[in-house]
């Protein structure tokens, strides 16, 4: 009887972790806005990163909606290793991406022959 105790005892402790308490998720980017302002959520958003170790820099290209407030009531806030440089870029980039990332259609077509009358 004691055995049981403790393999049911170890079972409910293996449970109690699994289904336990978590933590929240953890966001990386962050929107702020004034308190007196109407919130400001991220309807949608695209981010493509390009390493180039020859100069060893990195690209994020990233394309944002967002939905509520209004462009002088909000922020967007990108942590980063290091003071990034800020420039503009197409979104042409994400076109071309979505073209060369695009699963290829193979069709296929398999003739079997079956074996209808006995020799």
């Amino acid at each position: 009887m004691r055995k049981f105790g403790i393999g049911l005892g170890i079972v409910l402790a293996g449970l109690l972790v699994a289904i336990g308490p978590s933590a929240p998720p953890a966001v990386g980017c962050a929107v702020i806005w004034r308190p007196s302002a109407e919130p400001v959520k991220v309807a949608a958003e695209r981010a493509l990163i390009v390493w180039e170790a020859e100069y060893r820099t990195q690209h994020f290209i990233r394309a944002a909606q967002f939905r509520g407030g209004n462009a002088e009531d909000f922020g967007f806030l990108v942590p980063t290793p290091t003071q990034p440089e800020l420039s503009e870029a197409d979104n042409a980039v994400f076109d071309l991406l979505e073209q060369v990332t695009k699963p290829r259609e193979i069709r296929t077509t398999v003739i079997e022959k079956i074996p209808c009358c006995p020799s």
